[in-house]
């Protein structure tokens, strides 16, 4: 059951949330599937979830309040590839997921970007490199820090991009939120399940 909701002021950095209107869902440790968005997950325990849509793409966002300074979004642009999820898994497998390649990507997006470290995770059936980076946000953030993990996932119909994150006035306080809340995005991006 989706009811009406303001976007979340503590989030901006959530690829865009503020921009985009929506609905939300309270929740306690529920499990969320969105069929007409492909995607099932876990929502953390008291967190709420607002599904938006804008030129085609797919907006979900996660947040333990409205003022909460860290969440997860995950965007979904429609990619019909033809392509079985293990061909999809190979190509992954060579994804450049080097420090300068995310510096680069990320920076193209206009923000300061540290690279903390990089990898490979399975999200669901989709093999998914990730980084971890800082980012110093300009004025629509109000300035803020931010530490977050990023996945770059490719399903036969969809990529998805999933950032689970922290922001604070300071470099060591991002940083800290960031690690204290690891244990709960690691646990909701496990729990991702990709359809079909």
């Amino acid at each position: 059951m989706e009811s009406g909701k303001s976007p979340a002021r503590g989030a901006l950095w959530l690829s865009g949330l503020a921009l985009l209107g929506g609905l939300a869902a309270p929740a306690c440790a529920q499990e969320v599937s969105l069929p007409e968005q492909g995607i099932a997950f876990t929502l953390p325990d008291g967190w709420t979830y607002q599904v938006q849509q804008e030129q085609g793409a797919w907006l979900i966002s996660l947040e333990s309040g409205p003022a909460s300074q860290h969440g997860c979004s995950l965007n979904a642009r429609k990619l019909p590839s033809g392509q079985s999820q293990s061909a999809l898994n190979l190509k992954m497998e060579q994804f450049p997921s080097t420090r300068e390649y995310w510096e680069d990507n990320l920076r193209k997006k206009g923000s300061v970007v540290t690279v903390l470290k990089t990898g490979k995770d399975m999200i669901g059936q989709a093999l998914a490199p990730w980084v971890v980076y800082e980012s110093a946000e300009g004025p629509v953030s109000g300035g803020a820090f931010i530490t977050a993990k990023n996945f770059a996932a490719v399903t036969p119909t969809q990529v998805w991009t999933i950032v689970c994150g922290a922001q604070h006035a300071t470099r060591e306080g991002a940083k800290a939120e960031f690690v204290r809340w690891t244990p709960v995005f690691d646990r909701f991006a496990a729990s991702i399940r990709f359809s079909q």
